[in-house]
């Protein structure tokens, strides 16, 4: 292999490895709870606003 094949095929491992780690980093049990709690937040956030939105149509009829 030439100097450039080299240097192809240890980006491409490299690339492969950083993969793999940040897969690894992403899916540890410890992390668990962090991950699902973004994914509960948009949920939430629906839920907040509708009582403010009830809320403003009641000061308009009370007007």
């Amino acid at each position: 292999m030439m100097f450039n094949g080299w240097i192809y095929f240890c980006g491409t491992v490299a690339l492969f490895i950083g993969f793999i780690v940040a897969v690894a980093y992403y899916y540890n049990p410890k992390r668990r709870s962090k991950v699902e709690e973004a994914k509960f937040r948009m949920m939430e956030d629906d839920d907040q606003a509708a009582p403010e939105k009830d809320a403003k149509k009641e000061q308009r009829k009370d007007k």
